[in-house]
């Protein structure tokens, strides 16, 4: 089992709710996060997580757990949807393994 995390602005949400309807995602959480950025990034490879110390970006934590094949099948999706783009602000998708469950 996986757990699959996907981090995006608000604009990009429906586009989301399309991939995880299309890769059979039928149950995940969400929560609203307001993103912000330092001027001084130590992390220069992350371009633009979310926004800059005066702006912030409204955004939306999806996380679900799934099996192996879904998760690549997400991560890969966000990777398509990613190049697509002619903005500053990807999606982020992270799949960590579930270890032990109660």
């Amino acid at each position: 089992m996986k757990v699959v995390i996907v981090l995006c602005v608000k604009e990009f949400h429906d586009e989301l709710e399309k991939i995880f309807s299309e890769l059979n995602v039928l149950a995940y959480s969400e929560t609203d996060v307001r993103g912000f950025k330092q001027e001084s990034n130590q992390l220069e490879d992350v371009p633009n997580w979310f926004g800059s110390e005066m702006n912030y970006y409204n955004s939306v934590v999806s996380f679900s757990f799934v099996t192996k094949e879904q998760a690549e099948s997400v991560l890969n999706r966000v990777a398509d949807f990613n190049r697509s783009l002619d903005c500053c602000s990807p999606m982020h998708a992270f799949m960590l393994n579930v270890e032990k469950t109660v």
